[in-house]
């Protein structure tokens, strides 16, 4: 019965590892008919540009991944999905090991405790692979992150 499983759902939080420098996973599950439900967060930068808001809304249900959007979100009891790794798990893409970066990124932690909404991580294999980029230096192209 269609009914019980809807009873079912829990609000859950889908954290989507690695972001990748093309994101394609995450591009996948955007447009995954069966999350029509979830709210995609969307780098704040990214959301303010008219060209990359419209395109995404004619594929899904894009939103800013600021964090008072995400607390709505949460607070009103929507899905949501976000790759909480960042540009900085971007800078960290190598097409040989699979790098996660989520140090300091635990404010999405809190705000599911804060709710009791469930985490589910989400693995994207082979997002490294798609990408490659110059290895190395990663203090600095860390901090460059941060501007």
């Amino acid at each position: 019965n269609n009914n019980n499983n809807h009873d079912k759902h829990r609000q859950t939080f889908f954290a989507v590892h690695p972001h990748g420098a093309f994101c394609i996973g995450w591009s996948l599950l955007f447009t995954c008919p069966t999350l029509h439900r979830v709210r995609f967060c969307f780098s704040p930068t990214l959301f303010a540009s008219p060209f990359f808001r419209l395109f995404s809304r004619s594929l899904g249900k894009p939103v800013s991944a600021s964090r008072s959007s995400v607390n709505s979100y949460l607070a009103n009891g929507e899905d949501v999905a976000l790759p909480p790794g960042g540009f900085e798990e971007a800078t960290l893409t190598d097409a040989t090991i699979d790098r996660v970066f989520v140090r300091k990124r635990y404010g999405f932690v809190r705000l599911c405790l804060k709710y009791g909404v469930a985490i589910r991580p989400v693995f994207v294999f082979g997002e490294g692979r798609l990408f490659w980029n110059v290895q190395g230096g990663w203090k600095t192209r860390l901090k460059c992150n941060r501007w």
